[in-house]
């Protein structure tokens, strides 16, 4: 009898999520709990971040050339290649695609980020949680992915106590912040458009993670580098701009949505090492969800964000509320591994139609088959003896 719980296949790739979700956690945690300066800027905490994606250039161009070295090897060899087919125009078609799907993710990466800052930064909520929904919803529309009865029990719990969860939190929220719980929905939702595009993209056009992470990068660099020139240089007021609530950072007597000389002003050591930490941090965040995502499915990100978000998940004074909410997440994790497949519940029929079931059934049918043949084979091979022997017996 097979147990109620198993575990689905795992392989070694499983160390991208795990390390990537770690990186953000241990980052952030320095960031934010030193209060570090940098902290306090936002436009500057994205250059950092679009820093450390573009240095997915280093990776990409060792690959590169290991690829074209092997490429030309092949060619010596006279060997046909899809690559060294004539058909340009083809070829061509597909980087375009590649670019634009580059360009916008990237747009929509970046302004989920600045509707963060903008309007979210302040409200206590984890609506990433329902992030595993909207990558669902996407996956079908975009990848024409199925879903099976494992992944509707795991949604239907994970939502429902996601929805529970986050009315705890936001239980004393006022009026003026249902607009920002709607936005930061919106931004969950663009996010999780984001990871189902990259996976599109590398599908499609065989972009590798490194590729996609230094062009995303480089995007977010200059955009995040432009806005920091124009909020240092332009007075951005509370009175100019209501719609902001309460994201100011004061420099010499005026309010500013970021300032370069504020930060620049309190530069030290230990905000140079912080900076190379968030550098470092949103590297192998963005790069390893990418390869995550190549690897398995958008879904699995969630993992990573799972991980990366924990601390401030329990941000409750109150100890009874500390104590629901560590149980709740503890379940979410589970049904999270549940929908990925890295954990399998044997009842209900809910483990039939994961990938390693579906293989061995596939493995089965192909033995089954093969076994079939060579029997067929083994009794013409016989009736072709009898038909010899009865032959002879007539001459």
């Amino acid at each position: 009898m097979s147990p109620l719980i198993s575990l689905g296949e795992i392989n070694k790739n499983i160390i991208y999520p795990i390390l990537g979700g770690l990186s953000k956690l241990i980052a952030e945690f320095i960031i934010y709990k030193s209060q570090a300066e940098i902290s306090k800027h936002p436009l500057i905490l994205g250059f950092s971040a679009g820093f450390g994606m573009f240095l997915s250039i280093i990776p990409y161009i060792i690959l590169k050339i290991y690829s074209r070295s092997i490429k030309e090897e092949k060619t010596l060899k006279g060997k046909n290649l899809i690559y060294n087919d004539p058909n340009k125009m083809y070829y061509r078609k597909i980087r375009l695609k590649k670019y634009f799907f580059i360009f916008l993710s990237s747009f929509l990466d970046f302004l989920q980020k600045i509707l963060a800052f903008l309007f979210t930064l302040n409200i206590n909520n984890i609506f990433w949680i329902f992030n595993i929904l909207f990558l669902s919803l996407f996956s079908r529309c975009i990848l024409n992915a199925k879903l099976y009865k494992y992944h509707y029990l795991s949604l239907i719990i994970i939502i429902v106590l996601g929805i529970i969860i986050n009315i705890i939190k936001l239980y004393d929220s006022n009026s003026d912040e249902i607009i920002y719980i709607f936005l930061s929905l919106f931004i969950e939702v663009v996010y999780s458009l984001v990871a189902v595009i990259n996976k599109y993209n590398m599908e499609i056009t065989f972009s590798t993670p490194y590729e996609l992470s230094f062009l995303e990068g480089l995007f977010i660099l200059i955009a995040n580098m432009i806005l920091l020139i124009i909020c240092t240089k332009n007075d951005i007021s509370e009175e100019k701009y209501k719609f902001i609530p309460n994201k100011k950072i004061y420099y010499n007597g005026k309010t500013y949505l970021d300032n370069f000389y504020d930060y620049y002003d309190k530069l030290n050591y230990v905000e140079i090492l912080i900076f190379i930490l968030s550098l470092m941090s949103r590297l192998l965040f963005n790069l390893f969800g990418l390869i995550t995502i190549k690897n398995y499915t958008p879904s699995h990100i969630v993992i990573l964000l799972i991980i990366g978000e924990i601390q401030f998940i329990f941000e409750e004074k109150e100890v009874w509320i500390i104590i629901l909410e560590v149980i709740f997440i503890l379940i979410i994790l589970f049904m999270i591994l549940v929908f990925t497949e890295i954990i399998e519940l044997n009842f209900w029929g809910l483990q039939i139609d994961t990938k390693k079931n579906i293989a061995l059934r596939a493995k089965t049918e192909i033995d089954i088959g093969n076994e079939i043949r060579e029997t067929i084979d083994e009794l013409k091979e016989l009736n072709d003896e009898n038909e010899k022997t009865e032959s002879s017996e007539e001459n």
